[in-house]
């Protein structure tokens, strides 16, 4: 989902991008690191 708002919505502004691809790649990192963590919370 996020893939494709940053890729088909050039509109946006930048820092959105930014913010929601931090945002996701925190996602990913916390569930790669410790999915267990994410399951309890």
């Amino acid at each position: 989902m996020f893939a494709g708002i940053t890729t088909e919505g050039p509109d946006i502004p930048t820092t959105v991008d930014v913010s929601l691809g931090k945002s996701f790649d925190i996602l990913v990192q916390i569930q790669q690191v410790s999915p267990s963590q994410l399951e309890g919370l």
